[in-house]
């Protein structure tokens, strides 16, 4: 079980030893991402005021849902770097 070769879009004979810092998007993720860019390209003021959010707070509640723990307690971050950069300014305050 897992993926299948043609589930991601590796060159032919490219093996990919690291799924860590470099991992890779299966194809329909990768797709379906595609399509949300699209929508928020062709109408940026309608994505972010009116679409965005619900997807966004629609995608936390499925993951909560997954992981057993309240929507409030979990947030989606663009990458790790921001989180430790932001918490590393919240432990600071009133030092």
């Amino acid at each position: 079980e897992g993926l299948d070769r043609t589930d991601v879009m590796l060159a032919d004979g490219y093996v990919n030893l690291n799924h860590g810092s470099f991992g890779i998007v299966p194809r329909p993720i990768y797709e379906h991402h595609q399509k949300l860019v699209l929508k928020c390209e062709q109408r940026p003021d309608l994505w972010f005021r009116d679409q965005c959010k619900p997807k966004l707070h629609r995608s936390i509640d499925k993951l909560a849902e997954f992981v057993g723990l309240c929507s409030d307690s979990l947030s989606i971050i663009s990458n790790t770097t921001y989180v430790t950069h932001f918490q590393s300014r919240v432990q600071c305050v009133g030092c």
